[in-house]
């Protein structure tokens, strides 16, 4: 159900439809299980993969043992009703699973989380790389305020304000992708934007450099006595 990968990633994916040797196709488990439940399910027509959303996955873990206890029986049959039960060992050793929050996930809860992301129609979706450009652009703007602002200040408070400003919007980064993430189901690519942004602010700070060393050429040129 899950695509092999030779390097396993955090951010998990599985098949809507799986591929077969012969060429041919088969739904996946996590949709076979979600269409029988949800016929009306609405799927993408151009993509036969989609990205596991474990932040909205409500998955009930009932011990084996419950369903054996008579004084339990009526709560374990109430929390069963109506849903999709699926029987596995959440504490096999050999079926545990890196995801994106957690190191060690057992396969049945990837299982679990697939089925869920199904039926509420949120998959995790990248951020678009126009947004990281465009989130760049602003970073840069702000970057090239400040050192109009810092442009009449001591060199020391300069590197100072420049220091302030790119850690926030490093931790801004960071932090906002966590909550895009968590609360959208937005996966923003850090390494493409935090490599964009530091490339960006170093084309920055070299024209700030080659500005500076300009004016105190054409500043020694005027103090020459003619």
């Amino acid at each position: 159900s899950f695509p092999p990968r030779r390097v396993m990633s955090y951010q998990r994916e599985m098949f809507l439809k799986a591929p077969l040797l012969d060429g041919d196709s088969i739904e996946s488990f996590a949709l076979t299980l979600a269409l029988m439940k949800k016929p009306d399910l609405k799927l993408p027509s151009d993509r036969s993969i989609q990205s596991i959303n474990f932040n909205i996955s409500e998955v009930e873990v009932i011990d084996f043992d419950e369903f054996n206890d008579p004084e339990t029986e009526s709560t374990v049959g109430s929390l069963i009703k109506g849903r999709i039960v699926l029987i596995g060992d959440v504490h096999n050793k050999y079926d545990i699973h890196p995801t994106a929050i957690d190191e060690e996930m057992p396969g049945i809860i990837v299982h679990a989380a697939a089925i869920s992301t199904l039926l509420n129609e949120k998959p995790v979706k990248p951020l678009g790389r126009v947004w990281s450009i465009l989130f760049i652009v602003v970073c840069v703007a702000i970057v090239t305020i400040a050192d109009a602002y810092y442009t009449t200040k001591d060199d020391f408070r300069k590197g100072l304000g420049f220091l302030g400003i790119k850690g926030f919007i490093l931790i801004l980064m960071l932090f906002g992708g966590y909550a895009l993430y968590i609360h959208f189901g937005i996966r923003s690519d850090f390494t493409y934007t935090i490599t964009l942004f530091m490339f960006s602010l170093l084309i920055a700070d070299l024209w700030f450099g080659f500005r500076t060393f300009l004016a105190e050429k054409n500043d020694k040129k005027k103090r020459q006595p003619l």
